[in-house]
C-alpha cells in the first residue's frame, strides 16, 4: 500500500511540475509578446513628442498636425493594450463573469465594425453573416472585445489595400465566427 500511494503522489507531483512549467512558458511567451506590443505605441509617442519639442521640426502646423495624429493614434493603441490587460486581469482573477444573454451576431459584428473603422479604413471589409443564423448566447461586451482585437490585429498586420472577411455561420448547434484576411499569417515555428 505504501508503495502505492507513494506512486500515486509522485504522478501527481509530476502532472503539477508540467502543469508549472506550460504555465510558465505560456507566461513568458505572453510577457514577450505584451511588451512588444507596448513599445510600438510608446516609442511612436516619444517620437513624435520629441518632434514636437524641436522647434524646427514641430514648429509648422501641418507637420505639428500630423505629429498630434501620431500621438493620438499611440495613445489609443496603448490604452487598447491595457484596457485588455486589466480585462484579463478581472476574468483570471474572477472578478468579471460572463453574462450571457440571446445576442444578433449582426449587431456584435456591425459595433465591432464601428469600433475599429479609423484602422479598418484602407482595407476592404467584407461581412458574411447567414442569414438562418440564429440569435446566439453570449456575453456581448467580452465576444466584442474579442472580436475587436481580432479585427484590429487583422488591420495592423496586412497592407492597406488588402481584404478583411468576417463570416459567421451556424455549425450544428455551435456558431462558428471566422475572421479571414490576406497578411502574412502565423510564423510555421511559432503554430504549436
Amino acid at each position: 500500500i505504501s508503495s502505492a500511494l507513494e506512486r500515486e503522489f509522485l504522478n501527481e507531483m509530476t502532472k503539477q511540475s508540467i502543469a508549472f512549467v506550460e504555465s510558465e512558458r505560456l507566461y513568458t511567451t505572453l510577457f514577450n509578446s505584451i511588451s512588444h506590443e507596448m513599445r510600438t505605441p510608446i516609442t511612436a509617442l516619444m517620437g513624435a513628442s520629441e518632434s514636437l519639442l524641436n522647434d524646427k521640426v514641430g514648429g509648422q502646423p501641418e507637420v505639428r498636425r500630423g505629429l498630434a495624429q501620431e500621438v493620438q493614434s499611440a495613445s489609443e493603441r496603448l490604452d487598447n493594450i491595457v484596457q485588455n490587460l486589466l480585462a484579463m486581469t478581472r476574468l483570471e482573477s474572477g472578478l468579471i463573469k460572463p453574462r450571457r444573454d440571446w445576442t444578433d451576431m449582426r449587431d456584435v459584428v456591425h459595433s465591432c465594425q464601428a469600433k475599429v473603422g479609423k484602422e479598418l479604413a484602407g482595407h476592404t471589409v467584407s461581412i458574411n453573416i447567414s442569414p438562418s443564423l440564429p440569435l446566439v448566447k453570449l456575453d456581448f461586451a467580452l465576444f466584442e472585445q474579442v472580436l475587436v482585437n481580432l479585427l484590429r490585429n487583422a488591420a495592423l498586420h496586412t497592407q492597406a489595400d488588402s481584404s478583411i472577411t468576417v463570416n459567421a455561420d451556424a455549425e450544428g448547434k455551435e456558431c462558428l465566427v471566422t475572421i479571414e484576411d490576406n497578411g502574412p499569417g502565423f510564423p510555421p515555428d511559432s503554430l504549436k
